[in-house]
């Protein structure tokens, strides 16, 4: 492989490419087709579990609670993510020739809608924490409005930071920024996009401690907080698996271009080392907004329940005894 080949590889793997560019022809290989058809798969199913999660929340009167509303909002992060990174992979490959162009807007919208979704986690883990300390306030000064307000402000921050994104990309591929220092600063945007919710979930974790300790009413959660609870934390312990590939990936880039593994102009070791990692990445990545749904219907069936849909038939109907409500 010449030198140029490995140029080309090490400027396309911010969008995940596998290919080795020779020309105007690609040479695919099986892996690259089989990650195309599992991602096809997990894309599928994501986009059915968000779709049916958000109009189910959105059409039922009853589910327009913070909760389910927060849900809702996390929901189209996830969609607009996953479609993103789905749209990606082809493009990224040996299937779709495009111009920088377009793989400049593709990313930039990529990242608009990934800082999104991890600023819905963070919306998620507050939501935990008000329930856990504050059950009482919470349910009175806790509303939908608010919860949608806060996802407005999680859309415009990441619209002002993709639009960011975007000048550096720019700069990046007009050779303005050299690879070694893009190598750097992808690496601190996966750390940032990774960290972020971790960061908010554990000061949230030590303050419920500390509040807990301090507090001398007796310390009784009811069974549907505790179960949002879980809900949330299994939500961004995934969160974290899902992510992490793409961080050690970066890790892994930075580490080559710094001749940690070698000769830096060893296509090889860059093709049997890092590029692997990229290709989990990718799958990953896309579980990560594919697997959310699934945990709503474990731990909140009730979003998913048929007799909840408000155009079903009335005389199908059966009244149910009456439970009592918690409002959350």
């Amino acid at each position: 492989m010449t030198n140029q080949s490995v140029v080309e590889i090490n400027t396309s793997v911010e969008i995940n490419t596998t290919s080795v560019h020779d020309g105007n022809l690609l040479h695919c290989v099986e892996e690259e087709s089989l990650i195309l058809i599992m991602a096809l798969v997990i894309w599928v199913l994501g986009v059915i579990g968000n779709t049916v999660t958000f109009f189910k929340i959105v059409l039922n009167k009853r589910l327009r609670r913070p909760v389910s509303v927060s849900i809702a909002c996390l929901t189209v992060a996830d969609f607009c993510s996953l479609c993103m990174q789905f749209i990606r992979i082809p493009i990224s490959q040996c299937f779709f020739l495009t111009g920088i162009g377009v793989k400049m807007i593709v990313l930039d919208i990529t990242a608009v809608a990934i800082h999104s979704s991890t600023m819905h986690i963070v919306i998620l883990a507050a939501i935990r924490y008000c329930l856990i300390v504050y059950p009482f306030h919470t349910k009175w000064r806790l509303t939908s409005g608010k919860v949608i307000a806060s996802s407005g402000v999680s859309w415009a921050i990441s619209v002002c930071l993709g639009i960011s994104y975007g000048i550096y990309n720019r700069k990046y591929y007009n050779k303005t920024i050299d690879k070694q220092t893009d190598a750097i600063v992808q690496l601190l945007i996966g750390l940032y996009v990774l960290l972020v919710p971790v960061t908010f979930f554990v000061i949230f974790y030590i303050k419920e401690l500390r509040t807990m300790k301090k507090s001398l009413l007796p310390k009784r959660t009811s069974k549907s907080i505790k179960s949002i609870s879980k809900m949330i934390s299994i939500i961004l312990i995934l969160y974290c698996v899902f992510i992490l590939p793409y961080v050690v990936a970066d890790l892994c880039r930075v580490l080559y271009f710094h001749d940690v593994f070698g000769d830096s102009g060893d296509a090889t070791v860059y093709q049997s080392v890092v590029i692997p990692i990229y290709s989990v990445a990718q799958i990953t990545i896309l579980l990560n907004y594919t697997v959310n749904p699934f945990i709503y219907f474990l731990f909140s069936r009730m979003i998913f329940r048929v007799r909840s849909w408000p155009f079903r038939s009335k005389l199908s109907y059966r009244p149910r005894k009456r439970r009592e409500q918690n409002g959350i």
